[in-house]
């Protein structure tokens, strides 16, 4: 089952004001996720178990996970930079760049404990230098912007509360191949 759907966070930005921070973000995709999904039990902010790591009490936050029972089912990074009214951005395009592809390597290393969860990592943004940047670079920021930067793989909203419009990209881990460099 997909629950993270075009559908979904279409719907969680295109009828509201622009959320001031990456918080408000998360809240109202958890909030959509049990109102369409009533069985689940939706956490914010949740440490999981990561074996990948030397210490073996270690745990990684994720930003949602969807418990079915006491099951996880979905675990979920998002990120949200948004240039408002006043020009002033609810976080650096830059940093955000970079911690999704990092986000990225740390969900793909959860494949042994939670192989039968489903992992995304969700990006919006209304700032062109996000999701249509070609500088080349050579860490995470040059990943992002080989990989993600590209206009047609953003899904935009209409909002008029946004200027310019918001744009969202969603990656399912499953499907996708990070370079090992950017693995932990």
């Amino acid at each position: 089952m997909k629950y993270i759907t075009k559908d979904l966070i279409k719907d969680v930005l295109k009828d509201t004001e622009p959320f001031l921070n990456e918080y408000e973000f998360q809240f109202a995709v958890a909030m959509a996720l049990k109102e369409k999904y009533p069985d689940l039990k939706v956490k914010i902010e949740q440490n999981v178990y990561c074996s990948y790591k030397d210490d073996k009490n270690s745990a990684c936050r994720c930003d949602i996970v969807c418990y079915k029972g006491n099951k996880p089912v979905l675990l979920a990074e998002l990120k949200y930079v948004v240039v408002f009214d006043n020009n002033q951005a609810s976080k650096t395009s830059c940093a955000a760049r970079s911690s999704f592809i990092s986000d990225i390597a740390r969900l793909k290393e959860l494949k042994e404990e939670y192989s039968d969860s489903e992992k995304y990592c969700i990006f919006a943004s209304n700032k062109t230098a996000v999701y249509k940047n070609n500088r080349k670079v050579d860490n995470e920021l040059g990943i992002f912007n080989k990989t993600f930067a590209i206009e047609k793989l953003w899904t935009k909203v209409e909002n008029d509360a946004y200027k310019p419009s918001i744009r969202f990209l969603i990656v399912e881990l499953n499907e996708y191949e990070i370079p090992s460099q950017y693995c932990y």
